[in-house]
C-alpha cells in the first residue's frame, strides 16, 4: 500500500469512528478473515477487536454511492441543502470577509459517513469492501 493510500484510508476511518464503522482484518492469531467495529486509531495502527493492527491489514465495509436508495438520496439532498443554506448565509452576512476563511460545509459529508457510503472511491481502489447485502449495519 502506498503512503498516499494509507493517508487516505486513515483520514476516512478517523472521520467514521463515531459512527461505528466495521472493518475486515486478519487477526494476529487467526488464519481466517474476520470483521469487527473499529475502536480507535493510534498513529498508523487500527484498534479493532483485541488487536492493534497496521492500517494495511484493515479494510472498512462501505456502501458504493450507486447503491443509495431513493429515500437515502432524499435524506442526503436534505443535508446538502443545510450546507447550501450555511453558505448562503455566510455570503449574505459577509462572514467570509470578516473571518477571512472559507465557510466549512459538513452536513452532507457527515451524513455519508454516518451511513457508511464510500465517497472517496475506496472500494474501487481496493482499500475498502462493499457492504451491500451483508446486513452488518
Amino acid at each position: 500500500m502506498k503512503q498516499e493510500e494509507k493517508q487516505l484510508l486513515l483520514k476516512d476511518l478517523c472521520a467514521r469512528l463515531s459512527y461505528g464503522v466495521k472493518a475486515s482484518y486478519y487477526g494476529a492469531e487467526e488464519e481466517c478473515e474476520i470483521w469487527d467495529e473499529v475502536e480507535g486509531i493510534v498513529n498508523d495502527y487500527v484498534e479493532i477487536g483485541q488487536y492493534s493492527l497496521p492500517i494495511e491489514a484493515v479494510k472498512p465495509y462501505l456502501f458504493p454511492l450507486s447503491s443509495m436508495t431513493e429515500e437515502q438520496k432524499e435524506e442526503y439532498n436534505s443535508e446538502c441543502k443545510k450546507d447550501l443554506k450555511t453558505l448562503l448565509e455566510a455570503v449574505l452576512n459577509r462572514t467570509y470577509t470578516k473571518t477571512r476563511i472559507e465557510t466549512p460545509l459538513y452536513y452532507g459529508i457527515d451524513w455519508l459517513n454516518k451511513n457508511h457510503f464510500d465517497y472517496r472511491g475506496l472500494i474501487e481502489k481496493s482499500l475498502a469492501l462493499d457492504a451491500t447485502g451483508l446486513n452488518i449495519y
